[in-house]
């Protein structure tokens, strides 16, 4: 169990592949118990047939809801969404919804209705949010942008990886980062980002002085990134680890961040598997 939720009333499902059919029938006896505190329905085969029932009965004192590896693009997902629609808002904490096939018009409807509810001072206490191994495009990202910049959000760990956000979607998440305040992890790898879309991350750096924790994992970074990365970082509070794994960094690129590591910066950067050929032009 996480730090703090180990006194939790849990009804954990996970693998268990129980399907639509069996999925309506949890959506009915959800209907007359109130008292879970997390639920846990990973890898079911569950679909639209049967999740918004299911998310309809689930409770609103809820504090962790996985739903990951089951499909829910479209009336799932929107079902969702209309969760933390309720004037008494919600108390999850932790939302997992990974590998659920979501693609950005899901994305796009969720973060604009839960942007309006923080702005009306709906209470929302979700502090971790897992959207990773989806269809995510750049084009969701301005939705994304409008929910982290609300200046009451509460999230402090934001997982995208394996999504298709490219260079657009980091520029436009680089802009976030630039005002955010909430932000402790950010999970971007495996997005191709390449080296600008990776550049712009690490020089929002310069203005937020809040987030831990980044991974820019698999994204084609190369040597301009690490130089910006290696002039940001020196002078950071609170950064504490950087995933640069499996990026073409490039021999001036690495040497850049190794100087700096041997200043004694406190940032642990890690660079398993990276390749370093060296650049004619450095």
């Amino acid at each position: 169990r996480r730090p703090g939720f180990e006194n939790t009333v849990s009804l954990d499902l996970s693998h268990y592949g129980i399907g639509d059919k069996m999925g309506l029938c949890l959506g009915h006896a959800l209907m007359n118990y109130d008292g879970l505190d997390a639920l846990i329905l990973k890898s079911n085969r569950l679909s639209s047939a049967s999740l918004p029932l299911i998310v309809q009965n689930m409770g609103r004192m809820l504090i962790q809801l996985d739903l990951s590896q089951n499909n829910l693009h479209g009336a799932g997902f929107k079902s969702l969404t209309n969760f933390f629609t309720q004037p008494e808002g919600s108390r999850l904490v932790i939302l997992d919804v990974s590998i659920t096939k979501i693609d950005s018009l899901d994305v796009m409807g969720f973060f604009k209705v839960i942007s309006t509810g923080l702005r009306s001072n709906t209470p929302m206490e979700l502090r971790e949010l897992n959207m990773s191994h989806n269809q995510i495009r750049a084009d969701a990202c301005l939705a994304m942008k409008d929910f982290l910049l609300c200046p009451n959000c509460p999230v402090i760990a934001f997982e995208l990886g394996w999504n298709s956000l490219g260079v657009e979607g980091a520029t436009t998440l680089g802009e976030t980062l630039r005002k955010n305040t909430s932000l402790a992890e950010l999970d971007l790898q495996a997005n191709n980002i390449g080296d600008f879309g990776a550049q712009q991350i690490a020089a929002a750096l310069v203005h937020n002085k809040t987030i831990r924790e980044i991974n820019l994992a698999q994204n084609s970074i190369a040597g301009k990134a690490c130089f910006v990365f290696s002039k940001v970082l020196s002078d950071h509070p609170k950064m504490v680890k950087l995933d640069l794994t499996a990026n073409p960094l490039g021999d001036a690129g690495a040497r850049s961040l190794f100087r700096t590591i041997l200043r004694g910066l406190r940032c642990f950067i890690i660079m398993r598997d990276c390749v370093f050929p060296i650049d004619p032009k450095s």
